[in-house]
């Protein structure tokens, strides 16, 4: 079935379709362009496993191609001489964790014992996690660096590395042959658990990671025990295992921090940098709204990887946009804006350089963009 109409229907009539998997289709009924690009191709499966947008289709990422492929996974292992076991984990991204449930469903109907984090952990905790456990392969329910709207499903090996070319083709040829709605097996995972089929990662395995990682460290560690940190992951991963570290090399954590208000209420002052997609210029706003206890000439925006289009409408806007190559240019025109912000402020002779005058524009300095 290549038809991507006849795909679509399929989906809609699936009986117990998850209801935002539903909604989006339904909303997007007789618009063959959105039809198009949900249904055109299968996300494709490689060394860095799955990665797309989230949403309803074949070509986006949702319970049912997490689920599909997870099938493939496991037809993968069981045919192999690898340990039937599999570790599990997720970031703060949407779905995360319904997409690591899924996964961890999927491997216990097919027989092979899924572990799983109780909480979101970082990547490298997940590679431990398929060493020290024995497994034969991890699963991260991550989109790495990609805008908020994607999410991923990264497939590693034994040896908690990122699975070779000759693994990946093994795993996209299971995973080719199965059928997202007829051929995935799927258990209850409240049973599934209690059979011992989907386990807990203990909070050992964690404690050792960091322990392992604490262990890499250089120097004898003097004067550490008079730092002060003020902490937050935003929306990372960090959390767990930066405090446990930090409790290891005896530092004194002030605080812990997940609003971004209070994690810079230390700082003399705030610069926030995005990427100039709609999510992050959004997220960067938000960012700004919170952190506006900072006032004029103490926080500035830079924005990365901008386009010409955005420079335009700045500029007409009236406020100043330059573009730099490379980190020292950035570094310097970074100083040349805060040392204007300072005259501007009174509280500096105003010898301004060549750039300095460049950068002032009709008499204020109000914003900064930079890409590399």
């Amino acid at each position: 079935m290549n038809n991507t109409n006849d795909l679509y229907n399929r989906w809609l009539a699936q009986p117990d379709l998850d209801d935002a998997v539903k909604a989006e289709l339904v909303s997007i009924a007789g618009d063959s362009d959105a039809v198009t690009d949900r249904f055109y191709r299968d996300l494709e499966f490689g060394t860095g496993g799955l990665r797309g947008v989230i949403g309803a289709g074949t070509n986006r990422m949702n319970l049912y191609t997490v689920r599909k492929a997870t099938q493939g996974l496991a037809d993968y292992l069981n045919a192999s001489g690898l340990p039937k076991k599999v570790a599990i984990a997720h970031d703060s991204r949407h779905n995360g964790e319904l997409f690591a449930r899924e996964t961890a469903r999927v491997l216990a109907a097919n027989g092979i014992t899924a572990y799983v984090y109780p909480r979101l952990e970082p990547t490298p905790a997940l590679s431990w996690a398929v060493r020290y456990l024995g497994c034969g392969a991890g699963v991260c329910v991550t989109a790495s660096h990609n805008p908020a709207k994607y999410n991923g499903y990264k497939v590693y090996g034994a040896d908690g590395c990122q699975i070779t070319l000759e693994a990946a083709e093994k795993i996209l040829a299971a995973i080719e042959k199965i059928d997202c709605f007829d051929d995935v097996r799927l258990a209850d995972f409240d049973a599934a658990a209690a059979a011992g089929r989907i386990v807990t990662i203990d909070e050992k395995c964690l404690d050792d990671f960091v322990q392992a990682v604490y262990d890499q460290r250089v120097g004898d560690g003097a004067g550490i025990d008079a730092l002060k940190l003020v902490y937050t992951p935003l929306n990372g991963t960090g959390l767990e295992c930066v405090k446990k570290l930090l409790k290891l090399a005896a530092v004194g954590l002030a605080a812990v921090l997940t609003a971004v208000s209070l994690s810079a209420c230390g700082a003399d002052r705030a610069i926030v940098v995005c990427t100039s997609d709609a999510s992050s210029l959004r997220d960067a706003q938000h960012t700004v709204m919170e952190l506006r206890q900072f006032g004029s000439g103490r926080l500035h925006l830079v924005v990365n990887r901008v386009r010409k289009k955005m420079l335009k409408a700045l500029a007409a806007a009236g406020h100043y946009c330059t573009v730099c190559y490379g980190a020292e240019e950035a570094i310097r025109v970074l100083q040349e804006y805060i040392n204007l912000k300072k005259i501007d402020a009174g509280k500096r002779e105003d010898t301004m350089s060549e750039q300095n005058l460049m950068i002032r524009k009709n008499g204020k300095v109000k914003c900064i963009i930079f890409k590399e």
